[in-house]
């Protein structure tokens, strides 16, 4: 029993909670991860494996210099005040593309313009797609469920 409570308490165990628990707190994952975490450090373990490791490859787009960003001429052109090219612009987009970024950005954009229905259909095809999409791309595509939830709020309101 003795080596048990030494093993649970010890400063390495503690420190795997410490990671986990930062983790936690800055991706907001299911909640039940925060009482597999508590639980025991093996709990803490099986976090740091199945959700820190994971979400560590979506770092290399932090080190790089200069980050690929596709379909956002038309997002620039919309910010600009430049609405049929951005409008033109974002229909091709949409029709070639599947990238949840582009469909955020053009139910902003067809927010903006007082076009309320088609932007809530736009951002219910983002949140359509989160179903069928495998754990690490739900990870991956995570923000942009929340703006497209933040905009369905937005527009229904």
């Amino acid at each position: 029993m003795r080596s048990f409570l030494f093993f649970a308490f010890s400063w390495w165990a503690i420190a795997l909670r410490i990671i986990a628990l930062v983790h936690f707190i800055r991706r907001r994952p299911n909640f039940y991860w925060l009482w597999v975490i508590l639980f025991h450090w093996v709990g803490a373990l099986v976090y740091i494996v199945l959700e820190v490791i994971p979400d560590a490859g979506l770092l290399r787009d932090s080190f790089q210099m200069f980050p690929r960003h596709k379909g956002l001429l038309a997002w620039a052109y919309a910010q600009t005040d430049q609405k049929d090219k951005a409008e033109a612009l974002f229909e091709e987009a949409t029709r070639i593309s599947t990238l949840s970024e582009t469909y955020y950005h053009y139910s902003l954009f067809l927010e903006s313009q007082g076009r309320t229905a088609q932007a809530r259909d736009w951002a219910e095809k983002i949140l359509a797609k989160k179903p069928t999409m495998p754990r690490y791309l739900k990870r991956r595509e995570r923000p942009w469920f929340r703006r497209a939830s933040a905009v369905l709020d937005r527009v229904r309101a």
